[in-house]
Formats: structure tokens, sequence, C-alpha cells
């Protein structure tokens, strides 16, 4: 075989996290998606199901479709492609490495996960829970686990793309009801308890905040101050207000989404979505054939569905390279299915520019500390970056109409927060806030976070 099969697990237990004598969860590094983003990605990443392994002719079609997306990615690489907007192409079946903690709670979800959605959740999944369950002896943790698992109560339910396609969801009801714009989002509900002692509050915060960031004197000495009067806020208010998206999502960003434990999400089943997909890139293969190319009305049609970032839709050679490789990759998964591959198989050749429907949760928290500051951050990912900022532009626009557009000055990057860059280099949003805030500035904030660092760390050794 010219990649790899399941399983791709690589254990190295490093322990289990401690409190008094219980033992609550367990450390590990595994094999993961592949990140695309910062790795570097060949043909050797790729891995193969199983169900597909064991059948020649499928296998061939899964190799070849598999090696296509990566050497796709590859090329318009070498053509200058950001990697942010190639990476869209990698599909879910590409190898990567990462460590993973679970607490004792989210492995008995996990488990139960897969015993609800058996059928639909990768072959891995399973294979991951056997090993797990096989080190829990030795890890003094299976106690815990089997008396959590059997316990006549649900655990808290994690987002799982990974479901029968035949149920409907919130996320799926919401996209039928609700027409989604150019932008692939839209508020669909939201609900605010903030009053006049919030607005006091936060109109103080502003002052001090315009005090300590007057100078980068003043601002080494106090940042901390800041991020201390933000907590103060968000644990007296957090739970005050709520706004809910509606978000058609690349698998890529729904990835980064469902990081934010902090955000509640429901997601449409990736079954369904390909399904999707799959009839509308259906209706444009023949023109595809045949000219080579697509018209800007009908690539538009198929980004509804699959992602074609902008820059790549502007340059002929990478818009064909990119669309090349999608229509290969849905038609490799059209013919296994016809063979009789399982869909929880066949999708591991689907590239991670499918759009997923999603809804998505946020409150104080993330409104101003959490998510909304860590995504509207230019390294963030070029399709959540583009997302983020539009969801930002209809919150503060909502805001302004409903008497919170004093909260509109805190929904900024991420830099805002503490008062300086906090990236090795920093791209200038910050100037805005910080007055003469400069390279030799943001070099001194560097040095000044290093010094706190050696000096936490020092005083922990004694």
């Amino acid at each position: 075989a010219s990649m790899a099969t399941m399983p791709v697990f690589s254990f190295s237990f490093e322990g289990s996290k401690m409190i008094g004598s219980m033992i609550t969860g367990i450390t590990f590094s595994s094999a993961l998606m592949h990140s695309g983003r910062r790795a570097e990605v060949s043909v050797k990443d790729n891995v193969c199901p199983t169900g597909i392994f064991s059948k020649k002719k499928a296998y061939k079609i899964y190799e070849e479709a598999a090696n296509g997306n990566v050497n796709a990615f590859n090329q318009m690489l070498k053509l200058g492609a950001v990697r942010d907007e190639a990476s869209k192409i990698l599909h879910y079946g590409t190898y990567g490495t990462g460590v993973l903690s679970f607490p004792a709670e989210s492995l008995v979800t996990f488990s139960h996960e897969y015993e609800l959605e058996r059928e639909w959740m990768p072959e891995e999944a399973g294979m991951l829970i056997e090993l797990l369950e096989k080190k829990m002896k030795k890890m003094g943790i299976d106690f815990l686990y089997a008396t959590r698992s059997v316990a006549p109560r649900n655990t808290y339910a994690y987002p799982n793309l990974f479901k029968d396609p035949g149920e409907g969801n919130l996320a799926r009801d919401l996209a039928q009801a609700n027409k989604l714009d150019k932008d692939m989002t839209k508020i669909v509900s939201f609900e605010s308890y903030l009053g006049q002692g919030f607005k006091k509050r936060v109109l103080e915060f502003i002052k001090i905040r315009k005090g300590i960031v007057r100078d980068n004197k003043t601002l080494k000495k106090r940042w901390p101050e800041l991020l201390g009067l933000r907590r103060k806020l968000i644990r007296d208010y957090g739970t005050g207000l709520n706004i809910s998206f509606l978000s058609r999502v690349s698998w890529r960003v729904w990835r980064d989404k469902k990081r934010h434990r902090t955000a509640p999400v429901v997601t449409e089943s990736i079954y369904y979505c390909a399904s999707r997909a799959s009839r509308v890139i259906g209706c444009h293969r023949k023109d595809w054939e045949r000219r080579g190319d697509l018209s800007v009305e009908a690539i538009e049609e198929i980004n509804r569905v699959l992602a074609v970032p902008p820059v790549l839709r502007q340059d002929q050679k990478l818009r064909q390279i990119y669309l090349k490789a999608c229509f290969d990759s849905f038609l490799a998964y059209e013919r296994m299915l016809e063979l009789g591959i399982e869909p929880r198989d066949a999708i591991f050749v689907i590239p991670r520019a499918i759009r997923i429907d999603m809804i998505q949760q946020y409150n104080l928290h993330n409104l101003i500390e959490g998510y909304y500051p860590l995504r509207s951050c230019v390294t963030a990912d070029e399709q959540i970056l583009r997302q983020t900022r539009e969801e930002i532009r209809q919150i503060k626009k909502l805001f302004s109409a409903r008497g919170l557009g004093y909260l509109n000055n805190l929904i900024e990057p991420k830099c805002t927060g503490s008062g300086f860059c906090p990236e090795e280099k920093t791209c200038g949003y910050i100037k805005g806030m910080v007055k003469g805030y400069n390279d030799k500035g943001h070099g001194e904030m560097k040095d000044d976070l290093e010094q706190r660092f050696l000096d936490k760390l020092k005083r922990l050794g004694k």
C-alpha cells in the first residue's frame, strides 16, 4: 500500500490528571486530522479506512483522489497561493499528530456518542475507545470510568457531525427557514438582560483603559489591570447577554469553531452536507469536463456548498487546479458509495472545503474576551476571519439599535484586551488604541512579558 491504513494511533501515555486521590482524566498523543496551515503535507500523510483498503477497486479510486488533493495543495503553494486558502482542498483522510487531554466525563460522552452513531462515526473512533479502555486499569481510571458509564443519566452533549443524515436538527431547521446572504452567516436570536449597572461598569472600564494605554511606559506597568477588570465584567454579567448565529462554514473552519467549548454548537450531519454538495457539483460536472473551467455564477453556486476562496477564484490557474481536485474528490466519493463502501469510510476523501450548517451561541465572554477577539485577529484562518468580521459588523449594528452601542468598542481583536499585540509581528491594529505604539515598543512589551514569565518560574522554583 502507498498510504497508511487504520489504525493510525500511536499512543504515548504521559499520565493522568489528579485532584486529591481521584484520577479524573488521561493525557496521550495520537493521530489527528492534518493541520495544513503550518505543517508540510505529502501523499505519505494520506491514510485509508480498512473498509476501503479491503476492496481493491475502491482503494484505487480513493488513492487516486486522495493523492490528487495533496498534489493540488502543493502545486497551488508553488504558484503562490496562501496556505489557508489552498488547505481547504485537503481531505479528511490526512495524517497528523497531536496531544489530546480527556477528562473522564468527555471519555464517557465520546463512548456514548459512538454507541448512538456507530454506523456513521469513523472506525477510528471505535479503535480509539477500545485502546483507551485497555489502558484504563493501568492508569487507575477504570473504576471512575465504569461508574460514570453505567450511571442512569446523560453527560453533557458535544457537537458531532458524524451522525445520521436522516434525522433533523436545529441547524437544518433554521437553514431551511432562513436564507443566508453571501457572507454565509446571520443572527437568528438575541437576548439581553443588561441594565444601567452594567453600562456604568463598562464606561468606567473604558475610562480606566484610556488612562492605562496613554503611553508605552504606563502600559508596561499596568496592562494586567486591563485583563483583571475585563474578567470582573464577565464574571459579574457573563450570562446577561446571548446571541446566536446561523452559519455555513467550511469543514476546516468548523474545526476551529467547535474548539470554543464556551460557545454551544449545534451542527448538521457531514453526510447531509456531502449529499447536498454532490448534487450541486453534479449539475456543473458536464460543463466542467467540457470547458475545464466554470462561469462566475456557477462558481458562486458551488461556493454556497463548497468553499471556493476568493483569491483562488481570481487566478485562473489556481482556480482550475482547485476545482479539478474538488470535482475528482466528489466523483470518487460517489463511485465508492456505488461500490458499497460505507459513508463513514467514503467521507475520508471529501475536501475540508465542504460547507456545514451550524448554530453557535455566544455570551458576553465570547463577545469581548473569548471567541471574537481571537478570531478577528489577522492570524486567524482566512475564511473564519472574513466571517468573524461580518458577524461583528452585524452585532455592532444590532447593539447600536438596542441601546448597547457602548459595548461596540470592546468587540475588537485580542490585542485590545491587554493593550499590546501578543504576536511575533504586529499588524498595527493596536496602534489605533495605544498612542505611540511602534516596533520598538512592541519589542519592549515582548521582553517584558518574557521577564514576567521568568520571574514567575523562579518563584515557583522556591
